[in-house]
């Protein structure tokens, strides 16, 4: 007649133990890449007006618990812009002809995820990325060949979402794995310059594919 108490403790203990691998399941790793399309905005838009078409952005993520995720990111963007006759400043003189203006930007950076719905097949999530950034900048005038290497500081708020593609026969414990695409939207803020612009920034949407073991 003891058998009853001893069974309820038993379940008791099972139910815990699901809830903290539910809450906890740590040592999962994640994969993504998306592709990265942007837009100048402020004055950026003064140097070079058109959007990015070129553009993906990878990461490797560690996930201590569900509802956080710390990893290295890293994206590429090339804006680029062909313009009318105009004069171009040298440094020594000018010159008067038709130009083009790229700007090649690229980071690798620590960012960190924090997902406010870790275990449901649509899981939205903010992310902050900070780091350096570096910014290839060219003008081609004529024969004339400009151009301009430096590294500066790259700062880059994200909000998105993961959906899980397939059912989840392990709800509710750790994930083997969890496959799914995801889509979101960034505004990164970095430091350089372009001519007499500063503080280049572009927001964008990225779509793409991830995955987590």
């Amino acid at each position: 007649m003891r058998s009853g108490p001893l069974v309820v403790a038993s379940a008791l203990g099972l139910a815990l133990s699901a809830a903290s691998e539910r809450l906890l399941a740590s040592g999962e790793v994640g994969f993504g890449l998306s592709y990265d399309a942007r837009v100048p905005v402020g004055s950026f838009r003064n140097a070079i007006g058109d959007p990015s078409w070129q553009g993906f952005l990878g990461s490797f993520d560690y996930f201590p618990v569900d509802w956080m995720s710390i990893g290295v990111a890293g994206q590429y963007n090339l804006f680029q812009e062909g313009f009318g006759t105009q004069t171009t400043a040298l440094p020594r003189g000018a010159i008067t002809a038709e130009a083009f203006r790229y700007a090649t930007i690229w980071s690798l950076y620590p960012v960190v995820r924090f997902y406010l719905a870790p275990l449901e097949t649509l899981r939205p999530y903010f992310a902050l990325g900070v780091g350096p950034v570096n910014v290839i900048q060219a003008v081609l005038t004529s024969d004339v060949y400009l151009r301009d290497d430096s590294w500066h500081l790259f700062v880059q708020p994200t909000a998105g979402v993961f959906l899980r593609l397939g059912p989840d026969p392990n709800y509710g414990l750790r994930e083997d794995p969890a496959f799914g695409v995801t889509a979101s939207v960034s505004y990164a803020f970095t430091t350089a310059s372009l001519g007499d612009v500063s503080n280049l920034s572009y927001v964008g949407l990225q779509v793409g594919l991830y995955a987590k073991y």
